[in-house]
């Protein structure tokens, strides 16, 4: 949220009051909401809760809502059970969730301590190769995480583990790869519809969260 408030602070009326209508609408929602990314390796939950708290407090203050969902994407991130790790936030279409760009691991205190912050739900992507393609071989890339067996359901939290990665789908990345025209829209078209009915065949779910953006743009 650091960044967000700096562009809030240089915003005129006419702009806030929009980003307050779509709030509203929710056509905006803030997702994870930290105040910023702090370190991977730190030994201490505390720097977690502070920035959190910090960007949690700004977003109410502000839009009066919190978000509930997140987002955990990022370089080799592995289900261990030893080290805490980073924050960061996203905006998106969902209100209840926390996303994390970027991190690279997990522990299981993440599902605890999100829960007790009252997050639903999160979604992670750079798991151990071998065990994304177990859980895709599994149909398991949707989860839930009980980060404490003494805490049992209250540390319990939704896990959705993204199929490949948080870029564009192949071909479909417009800064880089070829506009669609009248004379490829089949073939991109169907091109995409194939790529979606691969991707489903990794979930038990209907419905599939195909993600269409990149870093360093």
């Amino acid at each position: 949220m650091a960044f967000f408030t700096m562009w809030w602070a240089e915003a005129n009326q006419t702009q806030k009051d929009l980003v307050h209508q779509y709030v509203e609408k929710k056509k905006v929602e803030f997702v994870l909401g930290g105040w910023s990314m702090p370190d991977d390796a730190g030994p201490a939950y505390g720097a977690n809760v502070n920035q959190m708290a910090e960007g949690h407090r700004f977003i109410y203050d502000t839009f009066g809502v919190l978000p509930k969902y997140g987002w955990h994407i990022g370089k080799y991130l592995f289900l261990n059970f030893f080290f805490p790790f980073l924050f960061f936030f996203f905006l998106c279409t969902y209100l209840k969730n926390k996303i994390k760009i970027d991190p690279f691991g997990l522990s299981s205190y993440y599902p605890t301590l999100f829960s007790a912050m009252g997050f639903n739900g999160h979604v992670i992507n750079r798991i151990h190769y071998s065990l994304k393609d177990q859980f895709k071989s599994e149909k398991h890339m949707e989860f839930i995480w009980r980060g404490s067996h003494s805490l049992g359901a209250k540390s319990e939290m939704m896990t959705h583990v993204l199929s490949n990665h948080y870029s564009f789908p192949s071909g479909f990345d417009f800064e880089k790869n070829e506009p669609i025209t009248d004379n490829n829209i089949a073939s991109k078209a169907q091109t995409l519809v194939n790529d979606f009915k691969n991707r489903a065949n990794w979930y038990r779910s209907e419905h599939l969260l195909i993600p269409g953006g990149d870093d360093f743009r």
